[in-house]
């Protein structure tokens, strides 16, 4: 039976754009929001802050829940066929210091190759990840919500 890992992300919005962490790795060219795994003992912001510090390089503040969503590999095709995970993933909306320019961070995750930000009318074209909430944020509800198991 796989085990279930918790992670959190940080949706930051400024002027219609979403700040994303690019990535390249063996299924090319992706876009994520800043963010990733709950260690035993933390709570979910203090996760929320120390991967943006290692991912992004910025404190952010004011985080709000906006979506939860499980991820079950094997019920898609983006999972790694060798292996069975399952994962919750929660996402808060958060702010960055006005100043902030997009950088990477103190510990960039493998495959980081950038921090930027992209459109939120161009988020349809690229490969963001999860595809579930560009049609929320392009509608302007991204508000609490579960998702469920979605890509």
């Amino acid at each position: 039976m796989p085990a279930i890992r918790n992670t959190v992300r940080a949706l930051i919005t400024r002027d219609d754009r979403v700040l994303v962490v690019e990535k390249r790795d063996a299924r090319g060219q992706r876009y994520l929001l800043p963010g990733g795994g709950q260690r035993h003992g933390e709570t979910l912001l203090a996760a929320l802050h120390r991967e943006c510090l290692e991912e992004i390089g910025a404190r952010v503040s004011a985080p709000e829940l906006a979506f939860v969503r499980d991820y079950l590999s094997w019920n898609h095709d983006a999972g790694d066929p060798d292996k069975d995970f399952q994962v919750v993933e929660f996402v808060f909306r958060c702010s960055v210091p006005d100043d902030y320019s997009p950088q990477r961070g103190s510990r960039p995750d493998a495959g980081q190759t950038s921090t930027k930000w992209i459109a939120v009318a161009e988020l349809s074209s690229v490969a963001f990840v999860p595809r579930s909430i560009v049609e929320a944020l392009q509608q302007g509800r991204a508000t609490s919500l579960y998702l469920g198991d979605i890509n």
